[in-house]
């Protein structure tokens, strides 16, 4: 199991973050539907320098995944973790339940492993840890068809 990690995940698309989310976005702006201007006006709007992890950082990850970009993070400390950020759990679910599997499969995280899915705009979180069966137990009981 990898300690921790990023990704940028799509419907079409996985994009493993190298140092941190919002450095992703400023990396390559065009393929999270972004443009450079907009980053940088983003920024200055909350005077912020570009690259801070702040306000405008927020706003960007938003803006992200309203673009149909989801956010995955693996914690380690404080608490070991995974984390699953998206503009609409309903709409991007079939995305999120593909890569949470391609994870499994793979090896990367275990089943039971703790998982929390939150939604920005219904502002909702589904969590699940090792007692509620973790990953699996949020794949086999939110997402069964």
């Amino acid at each position: 199991m990898e300690s921790s990690f990023c990704y940028w995940v799509s419907e079409e698309t996985s994009v493993r973050v190298e140092s941190t989310h919002v450095q992703a976005l400023i990396e390559a702006p065009e393929r999270f539907g972004l443009t450079e201007s907009f980053i940088r006006e983003t920024y200055e709007s909350y005077g912020e320098n570009v690259g801070t992890e702040g306000l405008a950082r927020d706003r960007l990850l938003r803006e992200a995944a309203a673009n149909g970009w989801i956010r995955v993070r693996k914690h380690v400390t404080p608490v070991n973790y995974i984390s699953v950020q998206t503009d609409d759990i309903d709409t991007r679910i079939s995305t999120i339940k593909s890569f949470l599997e391609s994870l499994l499969t793979s090896g990367v995280i275990a089943s039971d492993e703790t998982v929390v899915v939150s939604g920005y705009e219904k502002i909702e979180t589904l969590s699940y840890d090792w007692s509620d069966g973790g990953v699996s137990g949020l794949l086999a009981e939110q997402w069964s068809a």
